[in-house]
């Protein structure tokens, strides 16, 4: 009998592992890869393997841990490999065609699976770091001095950040003597037992070290040099990928600590957040003139965004939340593709460069017009309902709460909606209002690929807006929490 349940339980072990050893060994066929002559003769089989085993692998799903993001992330983690493996499998860039770029790309797919199933603070520290250390060499990629800097510059942050977190952890394990986040009774009774400035002092290191992978004010300023200088299809998965994962695990933060009697001090620093955050992001990329750096502002705006929700973490905004985050994913995944079509088919980088684009490929000029109509907030597109219900999450924390600081985030998230229109608008305006253009020959094949996932993902997004219902039903039916 105790065989059995010996066996069972490895079993069970072997499972809740599987994932990441399916792109674990993947890596290993990437880096073995090199050493034989596939590359010579089939020049994009890295992409293939990529595929195969970063976009296979999250759907193993079994927990790692008894608080989860199981179902709809892990299939978005999945996703996003997909789209990353299909638009880099044509290219002829040789920089983007080894081993070495893939395997770096997919330990940042490993970290981002391991923080998003995890709830104990010591394994998160382990996924950031396998999605930080490749960030940090993928931003480098281009090999120039400007990259070198803006890779020098993510990486002092980086670190910056770890120690933070680090800091606050230790204090968080010794108020409670748990470093899991899974017993949430336990953990409030713990809490309750510290002082308010102890535990806002604990909460606010944790806080502030998540805050770096999801791009939230003060851990920004990587963002800006990074998207400029690392490769657009990787700038794609800085935008997407450590982000689901660093909301996911500051979810499970937010759920243990809303039920102290600390929370009303606590939840100033994630009001602080979000409103320096909005206000930063949507500021400085009225600003700016290269296409890539003001979606680094616009990023960090949309985190600003997604805090709100967290104020007010009641069951019916937590699915506001997962809503918005499902779409906000989708529509960089989008706009990163259509980024790197410009760049590539047209030398684009700045904003200018768009001049006349939209009738040299009016396709994509028009799902580009429709993505950016979706990021600023407006109708017909699923980013006005992801927006329309962080508005509603907050009007119904107002009515519930009473509380006047609800009211002023309303007020501050309409007015900032109007601000992200300006430069949101930018790009249509040169593409369609604009004239001259120079077109680059290119092979053409690659832009198939690009075409047709930009479309689906487009209509994804637009799908969302008629029927919203589709992919709110999906969300409701994880269970993000047990």
């Amino acid at each position: 009998m105790e065989l059995k349940n010996l066996l069972e339980n490895q079993i069970v072990l072997l499972k809740d592992f599987l994932p990441v050893g399916v792109m674990a060994l993947g890596l290993v066929v990437l880096l073995m890869s090199e050493l034989t002559a596939l590359k010579t003769r089939y020049p994009n089989a890295f992409a293939w393997i990529f595929i195969v085993f970063f976009s296979v692998g999250p759907l193993f799903v079994e927990p790692l841990s008894v608080l989860e993001a199981k179902g709809s992330f892990n299939i978005l983690l999945s996703l996003s490999a997909l789209v990353f493996g299909l638009q880099n499998w044509s290219l002829t860039d040789k920089s983007r065609q080894n081993s070495e770029y893939y395997a770096l790309v997919g330990s940042i797919f490993i970290g981002a699976y391991v923080l998003l199933n995890t709830s104990h603070f010591l394994v998160a520290i382990i996924g950031l770091e396998l999605m930080s250390i490749p960030a940090y060499l993928l931003t480098c990629w281009n090999t120039k001095k400007s990259s070198y800097e803006a890779g020098l510059k993510y990486f002092i942050y980086g670190g910056f950040s770890t120690a933070v977190l680090l800091y606050g952890v230790s204090w968080w394990y010794g108020a409670t003597g748990f470093l899991e986040l899974g017993s949430i009774e336990v953990l409030v009774v713990a809490l309750n037992q510290s002082s308010t400035p102890f535990v806002l002092m604990t909460a606010g290191c944790i806080v502030i070290g998540l805050a770096y992978k999801i791009a939230a004010f003060p851990m920004h300023f990587w963002s800006p040099d990074a998207y400029q200088e690392a490769p657009t299809p990787v700038v794609g998965l800085f935008a997407v990928v450590p982000k689901i994962a660093g909301f996911v695990f500051l979810e499970k933060l937010t759920l243990v600590l809303m039920g102290t009697t600390h929370w009303q001090s606590v939840q100033k620093i994630y009001l602080l957040l979000a409103v320096l955050s909005l206000l930063l992001g949507n500021l400085a990329a009225l600003k700016q003139n290269k296409a890539k750096r003001m979606m680094a502002y616009s990023s960090i705006a949309h985190t600003g965004f997604m805090l709100f929700p967290l104020l007010h973490a009641s069951e019916s905004n937590l699915s506001y939340f997962h809503f918005y985050l499902v779409l906000y994913a989708f529509m960089n995944m989008a706009l990163f593709l259509f980024l790197d079509y410009y760049e590539r088919k047209f030398d684009v980088s700045s904003l200018v460069d768009f001049k006349g684009l939209g009738s040299k490929s009016v396709f994509m000029g028009v799902l580009l017009l429709i993505l950016l109509i979706s990021l600023t907030g407006l109708p017909p597109t699923g980013g006005f309902i992801a927006k329309l219900l962080i508005f509603t999450g907050m009007y119904e924390g107002l009515v519930q709460s009473g509380d006047l600081i609800f009211l002023f985030i309303l007020i501050l998230a309409g007015i900032n909606t109007v601000i992200a229109l300006f430069y949101y608008l930018k790009i249509p305006y040169f593409m369609f209002m604009k004239k001259e253009a120079v077109v680059k020959k290119i092979n053409p094949k690659s832009f198939l690929v690009v075409n047709f996932l930009g479309f689906i993902l487009v209509f994804l997004i637009t799908v969302s807006f008629f029927m919203p219902t589709w992919l709110m039903g999906i969300i409701n039916n994880v269970n993000f929490v047990q």
